[in-house]
């Protein structure tokens, strides 16, 4: 890895880091706890931009949302009880479960986002929070919002820019949520993974967003599912409706951990237990 490196920056502000990403390009790679780059640091990268010295591991809470920096650890989202807050927990849950302390000491959640990887937790809960990412460019700062930033496998509207922090508008107070992941051990990567948040209003459920990972090419939305849960109490039959749209409409992926089929299978399974905890 050392010997394709032409550069190792330390940056005295993001103004610097964005710069010296514009010059490199691809060639560019911002680097925080560097669990997700340094074991499988591209090719064609020849300069590391460190981003720890800028200040960017913070959780601040204010009024209408939560805004975390890109370098926060997931260690510090585990046990923030501004964290915590946001529809039971449901970001809390999705901070590395099972991992090592090493690595949730040190993994940031700019990495997992930036990655790009479709079996990452975080992304899914943060659907779910209806989350929305601040990028700085050149020109100023992008606000995206986070179903438009996962672009493809391995791809972020990031570009050329560098991930700055996420917003989460804050949730009502009885807003409810639930994280959940299916793995071969708890240190393993998703199968699949889970995010549901939702409001009652009067015993009907309203504000709905279920999220799924490690199915596709990118985390994403259900939205029909969703749309089937709107102004409907959380019942047996309601819930085996969505249970069901869920296991037709998702396309999950293929590798040698577990077959399309078993995805698939997991994937309605995992919103039936979801579903159910929030109902109880």
């Amino acid at each position: 890895m050392i010997r394709q490196l032409e550069e190792f920056l330390y940056p005295q502000s993001l103004a610097e880091a964005v710069q010296k990403k514009h010059e490199y390009g691809e060639a560019a790679a911002p680097i925080a706890g560097g669990t997700e780059i340094v074991p499988n640091l591209p090719p064609e990268i020849r300069c590391l931009i460190d981003l720890t010295r800028l200040g960017l591991d913070y959780i601040e809470d204010e009024a209408e949302c939560l805004r975390i920096g890109a370098t926060t650890t997931m260690h510090q989202l585990a046990v923030s009880p501004a964290v915590a807050k946001l529809a039971s927990g449901v970001l809390s849950s999705s901070s590395c479960q099972g991992w090592p302390t090493e690595v949730r000491n040190t993994a940031t959640l700019g990495g997992n986002l930036v990655g790009g990887g479709p079996f990452a937790d975080s992304p899914p809960a943060l659907l779910a929070l209806d989350a929305e990412v601040v990028v700085a460019r050149l020109g100023g700062e992008e606000r995206v919002p986070i179903q438009d930033f996962f672009v493809d496998y391995r791809r972020t509207a990031v570009g050329q820019g560098i991930l700055k922090e996420i917003q989460i508008p804050r949730p009502a107070a009885a807003a409810r949520g639930v994280f959940l992941k299916f793995g071969r051990s708890p240190v393993d990567q998703a199968l699949v993974n889970l995010a549901v948040t939702m409001e009652m209003d009067n015993g009907l459920c309203s504000k709905v967003r279920i999220a799924l990972g490690a199915i596709g090419r990118t985390p994403q939305r259900i939205l029909e599912a969703e749309r089937a849960l709107l102004e409907k109490p959380l019942e047996s039959d309601v819930i085996d409706n969505v249970v069901s749209i869920v296991t037709e409409l998702v396309d999950p992926v293929l590798d040698l951990r577990a077959s399309a089929d078993y995805r698939r299978e997991l994937a309605g399974v995992l919103t039936r237990r979801a579903l159910l905890q929030i109902a109880s």
